[in-house]
C-alpha cells in the first residue's frame, strides 16, 4: 500500500514538472500584429464583392435622422 502510494506521488510530481516545461518559440514582433491597413483592405474588398447597402445615417435630432446611399465606388473612396 505505501509503494503504490509513493509511486502514485513520485508520477504524479513527474508529470506536473514536465507540463509546466514550455517549448514554444517566441514569435518576432512582426508576427504578433496584424496590419490595420491590410485588415481594412480585406474588409473594403469584401464589401465590393458583396450585395450590401452602403448607407450613412445622419441624425439630425433625437426624433429625426436621415439616410444616405453610397455607391460601391464612393465606399472605397471613403474608406
Amino acid at each position: 500500500m505505501k509503494k503504490t502510494g509513493l509511486f502514485l506521488l513520485i508520477l504524479t510530481a513527474m508529470l506536473s514538472f514536465s507540463a509546466c516545461r514550455s517549448n514554444k518559440k517566441e514569435k518576432p514582433a512582426s508576427e504578433k500584429f496584424i496590419s490595420a491597413l491590410s485588415f481594412i483592405k480585406s474588409q473594403v474588398a469584401h464589401v465590393d464583392t458583396s450585395l450590401y447597402s452602403v448607407r450613412k445615417i445622419i441624425v439630425i435630432d433625437s426624433v429625426r435622422t436621415d439616410t444616405e446611399y453610397y455607391k460601391r465606388e464612393q465606399f472605397k473612396d471613403l474608406a
